[in-house]
């Protein structure tokens, strides 16, 4: 654990710690306010073979429950929910955030049929870029 020592005000000040996890600040740096929202099915019908650089990822409540979501360029991106546990562990992972920060990580969109629902699914690839 980093911990840097103030020595005028003797408070410590720790970064990167333990608990930083469990803190909710924008750890990606990318300011969202105008960012679109957009979903996989229109990544996909847009450009199938496009790989898109990865700038953050998030996780939201929504009345579903917990949700994965991804940063690209000007959008901020609904990821399915069996995506979540996923994200969370690359959240989780300091070596990954920074491989995001440094523009090292991107996704492909492909879609699947879902025999469960009988309908047409989206999810991604993750890629090392």
């Amino acid at each position: 654990m980093a911990q840097d020592i103030n020595l005028e005000n003797k408070k410590s000040v720790v970064t990167g710690g333990l608990m930083s996890r469990f803190n909710h600040t924008n750890i990606f740096d990318v300011d969202t306010k105008n960012f679109k929202w957009v979903n996989l099915e229109t990544l996909f019908n847009t450009d199938p073979d496009k790989t898109y650089t990865l700038l953050g990822l998030f996780t939201k409540g929504s009345k579903f429950g917990k949700e994965p979501d991804a940063i690209i360029q000007g959008y901020k991106v609904n990821l399915p929910r069996h995506l979540l546990d996923t994200v969370e562990d690359m959240l989780d992972d300091n070596q990954v955030i920074e491989a995001i920060k440094a523009g090292k990580v991107g996704f492909k969109v492909y879609s699947y049929h879902s025999n469960t629902y009988n309908k047409d699914a989206y999810s991604v690839t993750w890629l090392d870029l």
